[in-house]
């Protein structure tokens, strides 16, 4: 016979789905969290984006169970996250995560002592490398490449010269000559 949880309502539930529900909520904890204030619901948003756990956060406001903290922080979550919103805003909230995430790794990455210095090290450059990749750090760089015009070009070779106290030849098209000379042969095949 398989083993039933009572949770709120007359229904047999599964164990396996009682479970889920004290990890991440019922029916009824959506229902009370609806009727939480919404300041409440901002100051646990505050607190777990200061990097406070789900439990922490069910001790500060005595609420019954993690799973409810749960709740409330993914209604804000889900209340703070519309399309018209500005994106720079999105941004900046998970900035904020992410720099709580990297403060609590620093001290062991920086500690070549500590028996975890590696794996933190590890785990601060993955934040690092998800912070850039937020702020679009990571994005090529535009290179702008001038090709001067063939008078502004003996312009800087002539300024060149002259800090070099050089003169510039004066040269001339070395073809002209033999060009000006050379006899016009006519086809008289042509025609």
């Amino acid at each position: 016979m398989r083993k039933v949880a009572r949770f709120g309502g007359d229904e047999d539930k599964p164990d396996d789905l009682a479970r889920i529900e004290a990890s991440y909520g019922s029916e009824v904890d959506v229902l009370e969290v609806q009727k939480m204030p919404y300041d409440r619901i901002r100051s646990i948003m505050a607190l777990w984006l200061a990097g406070a756990s789900f439990a922490d956060i069910a001790m500060q406001f005595n609420m019954r169970s993690p799973a409810l903290a749960r709740v409330a922080v993914e209604r804000a979550l889900s209340e703070s996250v519309d399309d018209t919103q500005d994106r720079s805003k999105l941004r900046q909230k998970m900035t904020l995560t992410l720099d709580r995430l990297l403060r609590s790794v620093m001290a062991k990455a920086v500690d070549g002592e500590s028996p975890d210095h590696l794996a933190a090290v590890r785990t601060a450059l993955s934040i690092v490398d998800r912070k850039i990749r937020l702020h679009g750090l990571d994005a090529p760089l535009e290179h702008v490449v001038h090709y001067p015009e063939n008078e502004e070009f003996e312009r800087v070779i002539a300024m060149m010269a002259q800090t070099q106290g050089m003169m510039l030849p004066d040269e001339g098209d070395p073809f002209a000559e033999e060009i000006e000379d050379a006899e016009v042969v006519e086809d008289d095949d042509a025609g």
